[in-house]
């Protein structure tokens, strides 16, 4: 059968029944969340992806970083065609596992640096963005937003955690966080302060300019 031809205005054809669907887990079915055992499967979702696999004849597979269980766990008691840890373990529509060899003891030993991270600093994770990785303080801002606060505070010992803390609206226990990770990565969040103060600088000079254009 030819593929459907594609809709006025570059937009994508409808969907056809003789489809393939490949569909991503987080980010796409699922909204990310700080962590990820926080994400929630509503039945919705669940009679969604039902009546896809119906409407496909069984042509649908989800696509995860995660494992094959978690995804099981996830979507129960869907049991769905799977690549699971970006393609290493797979489930085929017959239900049958294949799982690809790949360098379990590097893998090892990042996850027990992972592990001995976590445990020095809860409360931390990762956000990417156009000026690289940045540590971010869960449910609160940059870990160099709060590092800069506590630079340019007047007090200082646990006073200035909490005087700051009010002053940006966190509780104080994230801005102990933040400055614990300061304290382990100084160079990775210097790199960000140094960058907001640059681009600051640069818009005066801008603004400052303007003005004097226009008297």
């Amino acid at each position: 059968m030819p593929p459907a031809p594609a809709a006025p205005g570059g937009a994508p054809p409808p969907p056809a029944s003789d489809w393939a669907l490949f569909l991503d887990i987080d980010g796409t079915l699922l909204t990310h969340a700080e962590t990820p055992d926080a994400v929630y499967v509503d039945a919705a979702l669940r009679e969604l992806l039902e009546g896809l696999l119906r409407y496909c004849g069984g042509a649908l597979a989800l696509v995860s970083g995660r494992t094959v269980g978690d995804v099981d766990a996830l979507f129960e008691p869907l049991v769905l065609p799977v690549a699971g840890q970006h393609g290493i373990e797979r489930r085929d529509a017959a239900g049958r596992i294949q799982q690809l060899p790949f360098p379990e003891e590097r893998l090892r030993q990042v996850a027990q640096r992972f592990a001995a991270f976590k445990a020095r600093h809860p409360g931390i994770v990762f956000r990417a963005g156009p000026a690289g990785r940045r540590a971010v303080v869960v449910g609160g801002p940059d870990v160099w937003e709060i590092i800069a606060a506590v630079r340019s505070a007047p007090e200082r010992g646990e006073r200035l955690v909490e005087a700051l803390a009010g002053r940006i609206g966190v509780p104080p226990d994230k801005v102990r966080i933040a400055i614990r990770y300061y304290a382990e990565y100084p160079d990775d969040v210097d790199r960000f302060i140094e960058m907001a103060e640059r681009e600051a600088g640069e818009l005066e000079q801008t603004l400052d300019r303007e003005r004097r254009l226009i008297g």
